[in-house]
């Protein structure tokens, strides 16, 4: 468990240290596209802080339950999600050509990974609740 949080934490590290320095590769100059980068941005922050809010209050009240409210109704996973959208929004910031491909080569087969055994998990503790909540959401 350790070892998967600090490769976890090693690969969003390293992609944004190479966001950061192989920045300035698009031409875009405009506005609209700097405030739309940072839209995607921000919208990943927001469903990453929202998800994780959701985890918290479930982790504070030590029921072991599944999280079917709130945003989680429509997206089973918004951590992986917002941080996907992140790391995209600033790699557009940035205009790092590199970012947007280790974001697409790298963070996203991660966070699928990630989730697909979040998933194997969940079934085999929830079974078929799980599988319905599956259905009706979102990755």
């Amino acid at each position: 468990m350790i070892t998967e949080k600090v490769s976890s934490v090693f690969i969003h590290i390293v992609i944004l240290a190479l966001i950061a320095i192989f920045r300035d590769q698009f031409l875009f100059k405009n506005a609209i596209y700097s405030v739309l980068s940072l839209i995607i941005a921000i919208i990943g922050i927001v469903l990453l802080s929202i998800g994780r809010i959701a985890i918290d209050k479930a982790f504070i009240s030590k029921k072991e339950r599944l999280i079917t409210s709130g945003i989680y109704s429509k997206i089973r996973h918004p951590v992986y999600t917002g941080r996907i959208l992140f790391f995209i929004g600033l790699a557009l910031l940035f205009k790092s050509f590199i970012g947007i491909i280790l974001v697409i080569a790298l963070l996203v087969p991660f966070h699928i990974y990630k989730a697909r055994k979040e998933e194997r998990e969940m079934l085999r503790k929830f079974g078929n609740k799980y599988a319905k909540y599956k259905k009706s959401t979102l990755f």
